[in-house]
């Protein structure tokens, strides 16, 4: 499993294809347990309800292609040189 190649390697964290997320969500558990960090990907993203229950369940981030059909309105910051983080945006 990837989990234990990222801990051989000294890695941060795995990319698992969110459809092997959706069919076992005990993954999230156990990735996390090992105190690694969990990014998902894949079509099944499109669903901006779906990515929500992925990160209450525990994922750290997802990798999705088409954002700007997900933010419905940008924030405002104080610094206008700053962009917007795409993950905090779904995410909050």
């Amino acid at each position: 499993m990837a989990a234990y190649l990222a801990l051989c390697m000294d890695l941060y964290g795995v990319a698992v294809h969110a459809e092997d997320i959706i069919k076992n969500s005990t993954l999230i558990r156990f990735v996390k347990s090992k105190s690694l960090v969990l990014f998902c990907w894949g079509d099944d993203l499109n669903d901006r309800e779906l990515i929500k229950n992925l990160k209450r369940e525990g994922i750290d981030g997802a990798i999705y292609d088409k954002i700007d059909l997900l933010i419905t309105k940008p924030e405002s910051h104080e610094n206008p040189n700053c962009a917007l983080s795409p993950l905090k945006i779904i995410f909050n």
